[in-house]
């Protein structure tokens, strides 16, 4: 029950970079002394920080939080996000895709296209869509983050510079009309960015949590954006100002509805 609570308290950081006590408290049907002692377990391990009467998300908490909440929440939702995406890839499609906890599921599908030429930072991707041998997978070289089986760093952005392809495929920490697209990470804004500048059709994949939050680094304009690719979370209302920038808006079928969007 207690790694319930952490996700349910991440998961709502996530969404509002800020939490209370007394809030969560009732939400989650515990003690203020319940929530206390959570809040400081997971200060320790430096995915948010103790303020009064609450917790934040900032500039400091935001690595290791990254890693934690990325894998731990809306499983479901990022899945069927993928499902979706694969309709907008074609045999024969040259495709940049940036290693993210949303796109992982798209190695495995993409193998199942064929003389795909796939570029990634990714070793899981990359390992996934070479199970299928008439596609070419190239891994942009960098600094390993073994947690996360992918690669970063200035080489990496370079290897991603150094190409053209037909679509890039990339998730995002922020979606704003007002601010565009953001992440929280410099290294990770920084693929984004090259993907966006050398693929002819650009491609978000955005669960609802990213929508409405901005992060610290700037990626791109939303004029830069072709499609987003959502779940059924995202409210109409939501959605209007990016459609108003002309941007094209797939939502993915909830499991069990039988509903597209």
């Amino acid at each position: 029950m207690k790694q319930d609570r952490f996700d349910k308290i991440l998961e709502i950081l996530a969404k509002n970079h800020s939490v209370q006590i007394r809030s969560l408290a009732r939400e989650l049907d515990v003690s203020n002394e319940t929530i206390r002692r959570d809040l400081l377990e997971l200060q320790s391990q430096s995915l948010l920080r103790c303020v009064r009467g609450g917790a934040v998300l900032d500039n400091q908490t935001t690595g290791e939080y990254d890693i934690y909440v990325r894998t731990k929440t809306s499983p479901v939702e990022k899945e069927a996000i993928c499902r979706r995406a694969i309709e907008l890839i074609d045999d024969g499609d040259s495709i940049a895709i940036e290693a993210s906890t949303t796109t992982l599921t798209m190695g495995s599908l993409m193998a199942e296209k064929n003389g795909l030429t796939v570029i990634t930072n990714s070793i899981y991707i990359g390992n996934e869509v070479a199970k299928n041998p008439s596609n070419t997978v190239i891994i942009a070289g960098g600094i390993l983050n073994s947690e996360a089986q992918k690669n970063m760093g200035s080489m990496t952005v370079s290897a991603f510079r150094g190409i053209r392809v037909d679509k890039g495929l990339f998730s995002v920490s922020g979606l704003s009309a007002e601010f565009g697209v953001t992440e929280y990470n410099e290294g990770e804004a920084d693929v984004v960015k090259a993907i966006v500048d050398v693929a002819k059709y650009s491609i978000i994949l955005s669960d609802y949590l990213k929508f409405n939050t901005v992060g610290f680094m700037k990626t791109c304009d939303l004029n830069q954006v072709d499609t987003i690719v959502t779940d059924w979370h995202v409210t109409e209302k939501e959605l209007l100002p990016f459609k108003k920038a002309g941007i094209k808006i797939l939502t993915a079928e909830e499991p069990g509805t039988g509903s597209l969007i």
